[in-house]
């Protein structure tokens, strides 16, 4: 979250880098800025989605099989200027197999 960040797939503790960044004209059509938006993360084996208010931001697929896909889900804040994150109605679901997602309408 935050300005160039929204969106973005980032690997912080591996390779610390961005592995995909959207189309931040797009992100900013549908981001509420100073009100609550809804960020939905599906990972599925190697594969990564992101959207953001019903636009997907990422759809990245891990090409290096070596890269652990088993860890830990937090919420955090970085260093840097005073700062605020705040979270709301967050809940995480496990995938039954298959899982085939819902269509989800993009952004025009």
């Amino acid at each position: 979250m935050g300005d160039r960040w929204w969106g973005c797939l980032y690997d912080e503790s591996r390779r610390r880098k961005m592995l995909a960044v959207p189309d931040f004209d797009k992100v900013n059509e549908v981001l509420k800025k100073d009100d609550w938006n809804e960020y939905r993360i599906l990972c599925e084996g190697r594969r990564v989605q992101l959207w953001i208010n019903g636009y997907q931001t990422i759809d990245y697929t891990e090409p290096d099989k070596s890269i652990r896909q088993q860890g830990v889900i937090g919420l955090q804040i970085h260093g840097g200027p005073p700062s605020e994150a705040s979270y709301r109605n967050i809940r995480i679901k496990e995938l039954k197999r298959p899982f085939q997602p819902k269509p989800i309408q993009q952004a025009q």
